[in-house]
């Protein structure tokens, strides 16, 4: 039985970041991630396939990494404040919003992945349970 897989090109859907989190020890996050170009009919990565993606551009892509843990800690706001701390790109448009989901959702996570241009809520596979990935949500951010 197959799945039909989305492509996802570098802003397709705007201004957006879909962030998700993942516990996976940062050397299966490397694999999880690994690009394989052999068969084109298959998906880029484990990370697409578990979204739901055939292809996804990589340079749309993100990773942030704990040591050992992202977001386990109690001043989880200092930690990450946009003025003091970039996440990620375009952290500050979103900071708040995304600091919010984590306290709320009380994420901890070993690494994060943020993919531009494409809001995972509108797509058709949104809701579809990943074996390594969670998604968290999606963020509207502008061009500086």
């Amino acid at each position: 039985m197959s799945t039909e897989l989305d492509t996802a090109f570098f802003g397709e859907d705007g201004n957006v970041v879909s962030f998700f989190v993942t516990k996976i020890s940062l050397q299966d996050v490397q694999l999880l991630l690994k690009e394989q170009y052999e068969d084109d009919d298959a998906p880029i990565s484990k990370f697409a396939e578990d979204i739901g993606l055939r292809y996804f551009d990589h340079d749309a892509l993100e990773v942030a990494k704990g040591s050992p843990t992202l977001f386990e800690h109690e001043n989880v706001r200092q930690l990450y404040n946009p003025e003091v701390n970039s996440l990620c790109s375009y952290y500050k448009f979103f900071a708040e919003e995304l600091l919010n989901d984590v306290e709320r959702m009380k994420i901890s996570a070993t690494a994060a992945i943020f993919i531009y241009g494409y809001d995972y809520k509108i797509h058709s596979h949104y809701g579809k349970k990943s074996k390594h990935v969670y998604f968290v949500n999606s963020y509207k951010y502008k061009l500086e």
